[in-house]
């Protein structure tokens, strides 16, 4: 029984090294077909990440039509049409500048005629405004004229 229990511990201990062995086998087969995710590698392509794209000139087209809409409201400010005629100026600078960078859609077109609208707007607001202070001065100085002339025509003609 000694010689059956030797064998059957050897047969015993060479079971279990094959079983490790194995296992080993596997273990090691199972680290390189997966990733640290503990996906399979097989088949997987590599993903571009999800970043915003770039469209070369949009941004300038958003600032015209942003400067567009605020030359607009100035507008109506009486000499803040100065600051219209600024605004718009840069717009159109911007949309033009859009326009040479490629990008050519509605909101850059739009920018573009609201940055016009602000700088006609604002040149016929200020013109108005320096007729308004025009007016008021020669009003003023259209009577102390006629006082001057009456003074020079009763003192050389007397009384009339």
């Amino acid at each position: 029984m000694d010689s059956n229990n030797l064998n059957n511990e050897n047969m015993n201990t060479t079971g279990a090294e094959n079983q490790t062995q194995g296992q080993g086998q596997f273990s090691n087969q199972n680290q390189y077909s997966q990733n640290q995710y503990g996906q399979n590698n097989q088949n997987q392509y590599y993903q571009v990440p999800n970043y915003p794209v770039v469209v070369p000139g949009k941004n300038k087209a958003v600032a015209s039509l942003v400067l567009g809409i605020i030359s607009i409201v100035f507008i109506w400010g009486g000499f803040s049409g100065f600051v219209s005629l600024i605004l718009s100026v840069i717009g159109l600078v911007l949309a033009s500048s859009a326009k040479k960078d490629g990008f050519n859609e509605g909101i850059r077109t739009a920018g573009f005629v609201t940055c016009l609208i602000g700088l006609i707007g604002g040149l016929l607001a200020l013109l108005a405004c320096v007729a308004c202070v025009g007016a008021l001065g020669a009003v003023s100085s259209s009577r102390e004229f006629e006082r001057a002339a009456d003074d020079f025509f009763y003192n050389f003609y007397g009384k009339y």
